[in-house]
């Protein structure tokens, strides 16, 4: 194991000792501007997400059959956002808690179970959240692409898929803590993630990196042609329909919604994703840089998702309580 030293001499000594380009050693976020960042983004992905967890259901039916296909995927979006949201908070947590001498307790900080906990929590978002989000296009695209299948449009058969999916990534992460339990494995990143490895000592962090990295560009790239050929029938099929207007600002809703989605995975994935992998390869990269990646761009999905489910439910609020008065 190698330890790292840090001077922690008065500002107005001289400090001869030099200490790894990518440690603080004072705080898990080294400026009070990534501190206040990680909060508010916290915040705002639990809140969010925990309205459309708490929300759905009541606004649509407490029974799965009544929330419908789409509704079970929002739910289920809603739960990977969620696990983000854990992420941030927990870092947040660590942050607060060991503010001023995280130098003090780094090296057991990188050990401890809360440290693999949050690591568990952020791979199994990272794999989940471009499944679901390429299920719920690729659905979208046959439902209308091919309205005469009933078995998309099956309530079973869309509760199966999703489950397949937490399953197959729970499996997956399991496995992977398993190989780093059983290997005594040390990841040398304090923000708990499995994409970062500075000293590029761990080979299972970087073949962990080019798996998701790998996954959410496919999942982005069928999403663009779900999502392409969705729009290109929607603008053939109204053009027939122009006299009616609550058929216009159907397509307009729909069109927001799409375009919002991809836009916002666009933003979010690529550039992350991309300071992920020129960290690899290079021998030292920006830390901060690095910082705001994590706490600033990958919640971007995770905010702009229940926004977006929670605006399309307000027609359905105003409808519902227009009848019961």
């Amino acid at each position: 194991m190698k330890y790292h030293v840090c001077c922690i001499a008065e500002c107005t000594q001289i400090c001869i000792t030099k200490k790894l380009w990518f440690v603080s050693c004072h705080d898990l976020m080294p400026i009070f501007q990534m501190a206040i960042c990680i909060y508010l983004m916290a915040t705002a992905t639990l809140v969010l997400n925990g309205l459309i967890l708490v929300g759905y259901p009541l606004i649509h039916g407490e029974k799965i059959q009544s929330l419908g296909t789409f509704g079970m995927i929002v739910l289920s979006i809603g739960v990977a956002d969620f696990l983000c949201g854990i992420y941030l908070a927990m870092l947040s947590v660590a942050n607060m808690y060991d503010a001023g001498n995280f130098v003090l307790v780094e090296t057991v900080w990188r050990k401890s179970v809360k440290y693999t906990i949050i690591f568990s929590v952020a791979l199994w978002f990272s794999l989940l959240s471009p499944g679901l989000l390429l299920f719920l296009s690729a659905n979208r695209a046959t439902t209308i692409l091919v309205p005469f299948h009933r078995k998309m449009k099956s309530t079973q058969f869309n509760m199966s898929c999703i489950l397949l999916c937490y399953t197959s990534t729970f499996v997956l992460v399991s496995l992977i803590l398993l190989w780093k339990m059983y290997w005594s494995i040390v990841p040398t990143s304090n923000l708990c993630s499995p994409f970062v490895d500075p000293l590029e000592e761990v080979k299972l962090i970087k073949a962990l990196t080019f798996l998701v990295v790998s996954i959410q560009l496919a999942a982005l790239m069928l999403i663009i042609i779900a999502n392409f050929l969705l729009t290109r029938h929607i603008f053939r099929s109204g053009v027939k329909m122009k006299k009616y207007s609550c058929q216009k600002k159907s397509k307009i809703s729909t069109y927001l919604q799409i375009y919002m989605l991809t836009g916002t995975n666009i933003l979010c994935w690529i550039p992350v994703n991309m300071i992920y992998l020129f960290s690899m390869f290079l021998q030292q990269f920006s830390l901060r840089l690095l910082i705001w990646a994590t706490v600033a761009m990958v919640p971007i999905n995770s905010i702009v998702n229940p926004t977006i489910f929670l605006i399309k439910t307000i027609p359905v609020m105003a409808s519902k309580m227009k009848r019961k008065m």
